[in-house]
């Protein structure tokens, strides 16, 4: 399968928030209730919000294509963008969403060299991301392609306080 990358605009807006409500439900829906979960949707994937995350010239989000059908989405962050981790050499993996056609296909590691060129584009040095502590699969998936955890941050859904692991790679 190829896997491409193609920068959104504000063309491609209501489709980024479909795809991005899709995936969240889809991977965090069990394990919040439904008032938490309506109250983090709302918050994060306004189109108020998404338009100012496409237009962020410290930003990219960007849609993942497989065999030119869309797949997911991964949105970066440069220096002034970055919620933990503030260093000019890094670019974070703020959100990285597969929708589940495609998880589990062995693209999830093209998709990351798709990223890793992004950031070498960018003269960075290394990525990072936040990884839902209670997600085995993706801690392990990333550990398998040599990412550290490296420090822990927390954050709400609705009510709910979550905890992610910040994990790091190398890339020069």
């Amino acid at each position: 399968m190829k896997v491409a990358l193609k920068k959104c605009t504000l063309n491609d807006l209501f489709t980024l928030k479909e795809l991005s409500i899709i995936n969240y439900v889809d991977t965090y829906g069990q394990d919040n209730t439904p008032v938490n979960m309506a109250k983090y949707i709302d918050k994060s994937f306004s189109v108020e919000k998404l338009s100012r995350e496409i237009i962020n010239e410290n930003s990219g989000v960007y849609f993942m294509y497989i065999d030119d059908m869309l797949g997911g989405y991964v949105k970066l962050n440069k220096y002034k963008a970055q919620k933990d981790i503030k260093n000019p050499r890094s670019m974070e993996i703020e959100k990285i969403y597969i929708l589940k056609d495609y998880q589990g296909k062995d693209i999830v590691e093209e998709f990351i060299e798709q990223v890793i060129k992004v950031a070498r584009n960018d003269s960075k040095e290394f990525i990072w991301l936040g990884i839902c502590e209670r997600n085995d699969r993706e801690i392990s998936f990333y550990e398998r392609n040599g990412f550290k955890e490296i420090g822990k941050h927390s954050f709400k859904v609705g009510e709910k306080l979550e905890t992610k692991f910040i994990m790091h790679k190398y890339i020069k």
